[in-house]
């Protein structure tokens, strides 16, 4: 008798991107207890943009959905440059703990597994510190059969419904959360910086950190943040390619991941561009525009703090100061 092997590591390869890369599949649909928007964004970001993801949340009945996940589901589902689409829904009828992963070629079930991982950062082995969990390979006939029906009775994340249907929670702004996660606000736990300045203390000029996009035919609001040898963040923030939610200060989402040479600039994977115009927004620069040292001293700090919540979300503080940092 065959019996399936389980798989224990590597599992975010050999599960959410081999099956493409390596045997052309080109729909993957998923059903999962609990998800990170910031998996989703690395998933999305390794396959090709002819390939669609299907995602179904399962838990949000009893547990709903972290606003920070949320809003980042609704920026990234939608259709890809090269026909592959992206669609996130939640489950309305009653909570689903399954973890079901079902990969298509040209609409046909052709691999799939079941087993313990959620669609997370710790079910994947994505997280500084993971869970143990396994997948087995199981019928992909059988696994789609179950998965689309599921799928098929969830609500769109963009759905204007989903205030009503689904609790939107925003455990990262509770106080006892941010306790429960060793945060205490000023005292420098849990805490690490980086400057947005040169190792010279000056704005980069064209070509380089904000100014990134100030070449040829770029984007001119394309932007990295430098994270130096020596940087704390090097250990603190997630390695190279492993994409994270910031919540900022100011109320907004991003996703951050660590790129170049040793994972040497932090930009947004999605798109260089959105880094750059928030803040040129917070400096009080027009977009496009060159950021220069007196914008920075004009607003009063150089630096972004980084406040770890969870495994895949940070707080970034960019609020004023009242001195020049």
């Amino acid at each position: 008798m065959h019996l399936p092997r389980l798989i224990e590591d590597d599992l975010f390869e050999r599960v959410l991107i081999e099956p493409s890369t390596k045997r052309k599949c080109n729909e993957l649909l998923i059903i999962t207890g609990y998800a990170s928007s910031a998996v989703l964004s690395r998933n999305t970001e390794r396959l090709g943009r002819d390939v669609s993801i299907r995602l179904l949340v399962g838990m949000t009945q009893s547990d709903g959905v972290r606003r920070s996940d949320h809003e980042r589901f609704r920026s990234i589902q939608g259709p890809r440059q090269l026909g592959g689409r992206i669609e996130c829904r939640y489950e309305l009828e009653m909570d689903t703990h399954s973890k079901v992963y079902v990969w298509l070629k040209d609409g046909v079930p052709t691999e799939a597994w079941i087993g313990s991982a959620n669609y997370s950062f710790r079910g994947f082995g994505l997280a500084l510190q993971s869970s143990r969990e396994v997948l087995a390979p199981t019928c992909p006939a059988t696994a789609y059969k179950y998965a689309e029906a599921i799928f098929s009775r969830g609500i769109d994340c963009a759905s204007n419904a989903v205030n009503r249907s689904v609790k939107i929670t925003d455990a990262e702004r509770d106080s006892s959360y941010l306790m429960e996660n060793r945060l205490h606000p000023g005292d420098g736990s849990n805490t690490a910086e980086l400057s947005i300045l040169s190792r010279e203390g000056t704005v980069h000029g064209p070509g380089g950190g904000l100014n990134w996009g100030l070449r040829g035919s770029r984007n001119p609001n394309e932007a990295y943040i430098p994270v130096p040898a020596q940087s704390e963040c090097r250990r603190y923030l997630p390695p190279k390619g492993t994409h994270f939610t910031v919540w900022t200060d100011d109320g907004e989402y991003m996703t951050l991941a660590r790129g170049g040479d040793n994972g040497k600039n932090l930009t947004t994977p999605q798109n260089n561009s959105i880094l750059g115009r928030y803040l040129r927004r917070r400096l009080g620069v027009q977009p496009g525009e060159q950021v220069r040292d007196e914008h920075v001293r004009a607003y009063g700090r150089s630096t972004l703090s980084f406040h770890q919540l969870r495994d895949d979300l940070y707080r970034m503080d960019f609020s004023r100061l009242d001195g020049y940092v």
